[in-house]
């Protein structure tokens, strides 16, 4: 009986001492770059990975005029830092942003906290169409940016800035009229 008790001991302190190693926020890896384009300016990235257990982590903020608008928490890897970035509109006091990467991109929905006026992720879509007839945020996304933005002014800030505006046009026109097919 003592023998199966240490047994189950020491296989406990092996994962309580996993547990603890992960669970360590020492960053292994910072590193504070700029985004920057003509129509909103600089964007400022800070990324600070930390070694977690089974993968390491890292941590996103993306400062506009000295604010924090996004935080990001994703896996520490050279795809999750983001290249592009642009402000696309507001709408019910959201803030939509896309954020380009090396192999994809999103669109990142911000609200300000009621408590403390901090800027929060809301929420979070990856442009890939594959997801698009799956789910009923993604049509509620491309209505709301339908109604606030055409596409004729999406591409048109996107060339300005250089960036591929492919996949924010596929998803505005996957559900919903565009603004300028209806005048």
């Amino acid at each position: 009986m003592r023998k199966i008790s240490f047994k189950y001991t020491g296989i406990l302190a092996v994962f309580m001492s996993i547990f603890l190693v992960s669970c360590s926020r020492e960053p292994i890896f910072t590193k504070t770059y700029s985004i920057q384009n003509p129509i909103d300016g600089t964007y400022t990235v800070n990324c600070t990975a930390y070694e977690n257990v089974p993968d390491d982590t890292m941590d996103v903020d993306i400062i506009y005029n000295e604010e924090k608008i996004i935080s990001i928490f994703t896996q520490f890897n050279v795809y999750n830092y983001p290249i592009e970035m642009i402000y696309l509109f507001e709408f019910d006091s959201c803030k939509y942003y896309y954020i380009g990467y090396v192999d994809r991109a999103h669109i990142m929905i911000t609200h300000e906290n009621n408590n403390s006026g901090m800027k929060n992720k809301k929420d979070d879509f990856y442009l890939n169409s594959k997801y698009y007839s799956s789910s009923q945020d993604y049509k509620e996304l491309s209505g709301i940016i339908n109604k606030n933005v055409t596409s004729k002014d999406i591409k048109e800030k996107f060339h300005q800035c250089n960036y591929n505006p492919e996949k924010i046009i596929e998803l505005m026109s996957f559900y919903g009229e565009d603004k300028e097919s209806t005048t």
